[in-house]
Parts: structure tokens; C-alpha cells; sequence
């Protein structure tokens, strides 16, 4: 059997060794982005964890947690939550995700219930979320009724929060909590790891005793005493009193650490902040406590300890304060170990909220003490597995965004419409209505082909002409895109067509009850994908992959069902087929109607799904275990009618949330095949005004 080539980049290769299995050290195959999805009703990214032994990383969205594998595939979400998820952490002790809690009565609570429509009142009170994070494997899973999350009340935050000190509320600024991490007891680099907690402070310029972080240490044991199953009808009422209370002197910043992280390569404590407004501090984005320095009591304030900052990094005379510049990390950081750091910028991509972590080396650099890891070039790297994962040449299709795709020839008699098609006028159609790729059905299953073959001429006995045409279309329409910057691709089924018998006999393809028999029912009949088939139609593809070259981007292969006797290996050969003369090119094959990933050879998933209104798919991510997303649908009534079905209230924000996480949408246009109702091929004025309308909103026309 041949063995696929896998487009990887180089740090993806180790993911792909003996079947795609992880290496226990994951350290060595991080991605060097990962796209966090898009997503609506939330706030922006809040923090990241990061699993580094199985390779999950979970995102808060302030009203939802989102789990994904490394390459941003959405495993599933936690939803209606009403207080404000925060900074998140993985415990790799017990394999949790923990995260800040907020239910406060302040505009970031208020703007909270907006988004999430609610009119819901609560009382007061701050929480630490335990989120196991096996159980979450599904999309939709409510925060409340599923089971998956815990809880633990943090009294003294809810006493620092109502406090009112010489008139003035919320002790030491307190505005709840944000920052959590786990690490040693202060003054330590090692040993038991305690949850730590920082406190959100309110930026007043107008008060002096909020000039301080504020971070609390518990021990596990006093977490797990006090846990319970998360309800919002009925929240935790008691909690664990701190085993120590810190400040750490950095001079205010707006809203106290948003993402803490203890680092376990340098031993310390990073603080990543928005900058505070008040002049008298250097309002650094970055503060890092000396995790080998021991704390020391506080002046004047009974039971808490000073930690001292890291003397490095640039260094602010006035204040006596060290700080940093860090561009990345404030809405989410994940020290990886090694010196390297998953870091999250948020983000809007049509109107909904994203983010993108990128991976990260400590340099200890002054004032910027990280850099981004580059990404290495794209390379085909042969493996000794039969697969194709994350191929990057699908880039063009992510990035497009929405294409059309035309079933053109229906039947042997109407051939002689080939040499009638109007290239000039549908490549100015598809230039007008803004999409950037276009499929062709080279042939269908009553056997008329729109282009030259001698290949299929010689096998099936058929005289050129005859049931393949003479004029070139796919060549003549694919120069004329490409100078409008249009890509062709091209549809064919898995076995030459399935009412053609003379031709299904001469390529030894055999009867649909099973292999073994020979071809004797007429009629449109989903014949069994022999051997002897499958290897003289693989030669039929090869003849057009080799004659198109990189004109031709893709190829969209139909009928490759399982009860036709279509498998990972038959997928192989055509995929060969295709890739030996064109190795750019990507292709699929289509199982039926449905959005899953079908083979191994495959690099985008087929998507045939006729009803985006009766049963709506969702897109949650660029890749479905591996293939680009792609979404194929018709815009008309069915397959080449040249109606428009949808209103552009619903089908316009289907696309967009389809776009927007990373998946393609292709429609099928009907084409004309009426002299007198305008050129032979082109689609209706009204689905190439809608389809001109859908790319407009996509861009943010």
C-alpha cells in the first residue's frame, strides 16, 4: 500500500508518529498558535489552562469555559454561567481546571446579566471553580444541571469586598478576585503547592490603600472541605480562611492581577495586570514577585506578609519598584515549563469574541522578557502512517471564507452545452459576488463529462466526443479565474457513472449487492468500488491532476460510502492519484449527507448537508479531527435550482458564525441552460446578488 505525505508543520510532526498518538512529553509538538473559536453571548477572553499531559486546553469567556484540543478543535463547553469566570489553572494533581468566580454588585457583574439576558439577582460572593475537565465532552453542557462544576466559597474576600474602611468601601480596593494559580508557600520553590488567589482592586486614583496586590494562599485540603457541586439556585454558603494573606507592592492597576502564574522554570510569580492610572507608579503591564525571596510582615497591618518583587527588569527610582512590559498574557498566560508560556490575545472577528494564544520563550529581557516563537515554514514531511491531518495547504479555503459550486451537465444528450457555456460571463459573475472558489462537476452518474479524456475514452470504448466532450471547459474557466483571483476545483464520483453500464462493466467496477458480482441492474445504482475499478478510475484522475496541474485547487470527490465498499485505502488511491502531479491540491470524500471527517486521505471535511434551517450544523472550530471544516449546501431548492431559498436574516449569521470559527460554506448555484433566459451557464441575478450580500457581511462590509 502507498504511504501518504503528511502536511505538517514541524512543531505538529511528533502528534502524527504511530497513529497520531501524543508523545508523553507534549513539550516538544506545541503549536505555535492555536485559534480559540468565536463566539457570541460572552465577554472577552478572561485566562487559559492548559492539560500538558493530554493536550487540552480550556478557555474562559467570562459566561463560558470552552475546551480544545492543541489544534483549537472544540471538545466541548460549559455555558450559563451568570457571575464572571476569570483567570483559569490546571492542577496536575487532580487533573481539574480551577478558575476565579465572581457575583459582585458592580458594572462588571451588571454587564454580565446584559449580555447573558438575565434579570437574576444574587448575593454577594466569590468563588474558585473546580471544572473536571473529562467530563466535558460535549458542546452546551449547562454550568448548573451537568455536574461538572464545584465550587469553593472564599469568605474572607466576600468580608474584604462589603468592608468598609474610614468611610470608604471595599478593603484594600478589593473588587472581588481574579488571578489564580498553584505554587509553593511564599518564600519557597518548591514542596506542597498551595491555590493562590489575587485579588481584583479597583483602579481609584482617589485612594491610597489600594497600591498593593493582594493574594491569598489555601492549602488543598482546606479547598477540598469545603467544595460543592455547583448550583446557582443554591451557592456554597461557607468557605476555608486563608493559610497566609500577601501583599505584593507594585503601586495600583486596574483591576488587580488578571492573570497570575506561578512559573516552575524560574521559580517565580508573574503577575500580568492592565496598567494602572496613578503617576506616581511606573504602570507597568507586567510585575514578577521573587518566589526565593521570603515574605515579611507588613508594617501596621496585622497578619499579612510583604513579597518582595523580583529585583530585575526595569527599575522605577520615584517608587523603588521593578516592572516589566509584556504585550500578551493580561487575558490569559499558561506556563508550559522549559521557559515557555502559552499566552491569549482576545479578539473580534465579525462581531464575535476571540482569541488566539500564541506560544511564548521567557528571555528575561529587559523591559520585554518574552518572545514569540516563530512558526516554522510549512513542509511535506513523509511518516509511516496512512493520514492527513491540519494540512496548511487548506489555508486558501479557511481564508476564503465562502465559495459556489455548480452541477452543470446532466445528461449525455445535452453535451453538446459544453461548447455553448459562457466563460466570460459566469468568471464575471463570481468576480462580482466576491467569492474566491468555484467547484465544477466534471460529470454526474448519467455519464456526460465537460471535459477531454482519452484515458476514459480508451478504457470504457467510448469514441471522444462521445460521452466526453472535445472543448476543454475546465481549462478554459480555470485560466479565466485565475485572473480574477478565483480558484477552480473540480467534483467527481468515486466510480464513473453509476447508470453508464457499458462504461461501469469496461472499468470492472461490480453490482451493488457486493463484490463478486457482476454489473447487471440498470438505473441509478451506487455500484461496489472494486479493485479493478478503482485502480482504472485512479487513472482517469491522474490523466486530468496531471493535465490541470495547480490550475486546478481541489477536488470534491462524491459517492465514497461505506456500503459501496469505500474505505481509508480506496480513499489512499485517489488521493494519489491527484497529489502525484498536483501535491498542492487538496481533496475529499463525500460519505453522505453529514459534517464529520470520513478518511484518513482527506484534507477538508465534504460537508453535503441539505438543511442548515430544519437541523443547523455548528461550526465550533477550524478542524473536525484533522480536516479543514467546509460546509456544502445549495442556495436554491435543491442541487441546481436557481432559486433563493434562504432570507438573508437567517442564512447571513449562519455563515458568519461558520466563517468566524475558522469553517468554509459553499453553495450550489443552478445554472442556466436556456439561451433565451441568458448565457449558457451562468447562475440567476437574484443567487448571485444574495451570494454577493453573504461575502459582503462575512468582510464586514
Amino acid at each position: 500500500m502507498k504511504k501518504c505525505i503528511v502536511i505538517i508543520t514541524a512543531v505538529s510532526l511528533l502528534f502524527l508518529a504511530a497513529g497520531c498518538s501524543r508523545k508523553a512529553d507534549i513539550r516538544e509538538s506545541w503549536p505555535v498558535t492555536v485559534d480559540g473559536g468565536a463566539w457570541s453571548g460572552t465577554s472577552h477572553v478572561q485566562g487559559i489552562a492548559v492539560d500538558n499531559k493530554n493536550g487540552f486546553i480550556y478557555w474562559s469567556y467570562a459566561t463560558m469555559l470552552v475546551k480544545t484540543d492543541l489544534h483549537g478543535e472544540v471538545l466541548g463547553t460549559v455555558t450559563g454561567i451568570l457571575g464572571h469566570l476569570g483567570c483559569l489553572t490546571f492542577n496536575e494533581e487532580d487533573g481539574k481546571v480551577y478558575g476565579s468566580l465572581e457575583y459582585s454588585d458592580d458594572e462588571i457583574q451588571t454587564g454580565i446579566l446584559n449580555i447573558m439576558n438575565s434579570d437574576r439577582k444574587f448575593d454577594i460572593a466569590f468563588f474558585v471553580a473546580i471544572l473536571d475537565g473529562d467530563r466535558i465532552d460535549r458542546i452546551g453542557m449547562d454550568a448548573s444541571e451537568s455536574g461538572v462544576m464545584e465550587a469553593v466559597l472564599l469568605p474572607k474576600v466576600v468580608e474584604d469586598y462589603k468592608a468598609e474602611v474610614d468611610g470608604i468601601r471595599h478593603r484594600w480596593g478589593c473588587s472581588g478576585i481574579d488571578g489564580v494559580t498553584f505554587g509553593p508557600a511564599f518564600g519557597k520553590t518548591d514542596g506542597e503547592k498551595y491555590l493562590t488567589v489575587a485579588y481584583g482592586i479597583y483602579g481609584d486614583t482617589t485612594r491610597t490603600d489600594n497600591d498593593n496586590q493582594v493574594l491569598h494562599q489555601y492549602s488543598m485540603d482546606s479547598v477540598r472541605k469545603y467544595k460543592e457541586t455547583f448550583n446557582q439556585d443554591n451557592m456554597p454558603q461557607e468557605g476555608p480562611v486563608p493559610d497566609g494573606e500577601y501583599f505584593v507592592h507594585t503601586g495600583n492597576t486596574v483591576y488587580g492581577v488578571q492573570n497570575l502564574c506561578w512559573d516552575p522554570s524560574t521559580k517565580n510569580w508573574l503577575m500580568f495586570v492592565y496598567r494602572g492610572k496613578k503617576s506616581q507608579y511606573p504602570n507597568g503591564s507586567l510585575y514578577i514577585a521573587d518566589g526565593g525571596k521570603a515574605p515579611v510582615p507588613v508594617e501596621g497591618v496585622e497578619g499579612v506578609m510583604e513579597v518582595p518583587l523580583l529585583k530585575k527588569g526595569s527599575f522605577d527610582k520615584a517608587s523603588g519598584i521593578h516592572y516589566w512590559e509584556s504585550g500578551l498574557g493580561d487575558t490569559g498566560s499558561a506556563a508550559l515549563g522549559d521557559g515557555y508560556f502559552y499566552m491569549a490575545r482576545d479578539g473580534r472577528r465579525y462581531g464575535l469574541r476571540t482569541s488566539v494564544i500564541h506560544l511564548m520563550r521567557w528571555t528575561g529581557k529587559t523591559p520585554e522578557p518574552f518572545e514569540e516563537v516563530a512558526p516554522k515554514a510549512p513542509v511535506a514531511v513523509p511518516v509511516q502512517i496512512d493520514t492527513v491531518l491540519y494540512n496548511p495547504a487548506t489555508d486558501w479555503m479557511k481564508e476564503a471564507g465562502v465559495g459556489a459550486f455548480m452541477h452543470f451537465l446532466f445528461w449525455p444528450a445535452n453535451i453538446d452545452l459544453v461548447d455553448k457555456f459562457d466563460v466570460d460571463a459566469l468568471a464575471g459573475q463570481l468576480s462580482d459576488a466576491g467569492v474566491k472558489y468555484y467547484v465544477l462537476t466534471l460529470v454526474q452518474n448519467t455519464g456526460a463529462f465537460c471535459a477531454p479524456n482519452p484515458v476514459y475514452d480508451s478504457i470504457s470504448r467510448y469514441k471522444a466526443g462521445e460521452r466526453t466532450a472535445l472543448r476543454d471547459l475546465p481549462m478554459e474557466l480555470g485560466l479565466k479565474l485565475k485572473e480574477k483571483g478565483i480558484r477552480l476545483m473540480l467534483y467527481l464520483p468515486c466510480q464513473t457513472p453509476n447508470q453508464d453500464i457499458k462504461a461501469l462493466t469496461n472499468f470492472g467496477f461490480e453490482d451493488d449487492k457486493g463484490p463478486g458480482r457482476k454489473i447487471t441492474v440498470e438505473g441509478d445504482h451506487d455500484r461496489f468500488i472494486s479493485e479493478e475499478g478503482l485502480a482504472n478510475w485512479a487513472k482517469v484522475i491522474a490523466w486530468w491532476s496531471e493535465h490541470y496541474g495547480d490550475l486546478v485547487s481541489g477536488w470534491w470527490f462524491d459517492g465514497g460510502y461505506e456500503w459501496c465498499g469505500f474505505n481509508d485505502a480506496k480513499a489512499q488511491v485517489y488521493a494519489h492519484a491527484v497529489k502525484d502531479h498536483n501535491p498542492s491540491a487538496i481533496v475529499t470524500f463525500n460519505p453522505g449527507w453529514g459534517f464529520r471527517r470520513w478518511t484518513c486521505a482527506e484534507d477538508y471535511t465534504a460537508g453535503e448537508y441539505p438543511w442548515p434551517v430544519e437541523y443547523p450544523v455548528q461550526v465550533t472550530g477550524r478542524w473536525v479531527n484533522g480536516s479543514q471544516a467546509q460546509i456544502l449546501t445549495y442556495l436554491g431548492d435543491n442541487w441546481g435550482v436557481r432559486n433563493c431559498r434562504f432570507n438573508d436574516d437567517y442564512i447571513i449569521p449562519w455563515v458568519q458564525s461558520i466563517v468566524a470559527n475558522g469553517g468554509a460554506v459553499t453553495f450550489d448555484v443552478g445554472p442556466n441552460f436556456n439561451p433565451a433566459e441568458g448565457p449558457i451557464g451562468t447562475m440567476s441575478e437574484d443567487q448571485k446578488a444574495q451570494l454577493k450580500r453573504i461575502v459582503s457581511a462575512i468582510k464586514g462590509n
